[in-house]
């Protein structure tokens, strides 16, 4: 959402989530490499509570764009409804809370690559994107198998450093990892 307010003309504050900023960081280093000019993405780490509470509530906010949890993006919201002294318009909030993607399967599709597709979604960066898939919709008549397939394949991932080149390794924070996965 950063370049895509850019490239329509907007300048931008980015605040990342308190737990990712050194990526944050990191892709405003290469804004700079690629010759984007100062002040039009203006990166602002810190806390959710105190930093975006104020960016979310300031008068000149005209639009918010969140991805991460219902909590928080329903805060956002409820904030964001509040009419500041000298606020010239209505604020505008795109909010992205906890997807729930899904990977649709009927008897047509090739059942491998399917499991594999759903395993690759869920799992792949330790599930730790908004577009994981967080539910398999599979047709009755080949369920069971597309089921043993993927629950095979999960089972072969293993956990470790990245370094090593393991399917799965650390997640950002404890609570993602005590966060529990079911088929």
């Amino acid at each position: 959402m950063t370049v895509a307010s850019v490239v329509t003309g907007n300048t931008v504050v980015l605040k990342p989530a308190s737990t990712t900023p050194i990526i944050a960081a990191k892709f405003m280093e290469l804004l700079q490499e690629v010759g984007l000019p100062g002040g039009v993405v203006n990166y602002l780490p810190g806390s959710g509570g105190a930093i975006g509470d104020f960016l979310v509530s300031h008068k000149l906010t005209r639009f918010i764009n969140f991805t991460g949890s219902k909590e928080i993006g329903l805060r956002i919201s409820g904030l964001a409804s509040k009419v500041a002294p000298g606020q010239k318009w209505i604020k505008r909030v795109a909010a992205e809370m906890g997807g729930k993607d899904s990977i649709i399967v009927d008897e047509t599709a090739d059942l491998d690559k399917a499991a594999q597709g759903i395993v690759a979604s869920a799992f792949g960066f330790q599930g730790q994107k908004c577009s994981a898939c967080s539910r398999a919709i599979i047709v009755e008549s080949v369920y069971e198998q597309v089921i043993e397939k993927a629950v095979a394949l999960a089972q072969k991932l293993n956990q470790g450093s990245p370094e090593e080149n393991y399917n799965m390794g650390p997640v950002i924070e404890k609570r993602a990892m005590e966060k529990s996965w079911s088929i």
